[in-house]
């Protein structure tokens, strides 16, 4: 054997009685049990409450855009909603770079 491979042989025989650095051996952590949460049971939302209809008839929502549509020309609806108290339709039309709300009454079908 040469120089090199002796001094190769030494080092390799000096590796394997020391064993593998504390460095780079791999730390075992133990970790403590896993704690599973308890769920609360969920809690059924209270249906909402309708609005109440005026006493006098009431037109349909299609009629209030009609009536809507003769006020506005050329203009397309957004949104038809009954307001709060039931008594006004509230309708959103929109024309080129406009919007206008007309509100109707509910009972009679006038525009204000």
């Amino acid at each position: 054997m040469t120089r090199r491979g002796t001094l190769a042989a030494m080092l390799i025989a000096a590796v394997a009685a020391a064993g593998i650095p504390v460095a780079a051996q791999v730390k075992i952590r133990i970790l403590p049990p896993i704690m599973q949460i308890q769920r609360l049971p969920r809690i059924n939302r209270l249906p909402q409450p309708q609005p109440q209809l005026p006493v006098g008839r009431v037109i349909a929502p299609s009629r209030a855009l009609q009536i809507a549509g003769q006020i506005v020309p050329n203009g397309k609806p957004v949104r038809v909603r009954l307001s709060d108290d039931s008594s006004k339709y509230v309708v959103i039309m929109r024309t080129n770079n406009a919007v206008t709300r007309v509100i109707i009454d509910a009972q009679t079908g006038a525009a204000n």
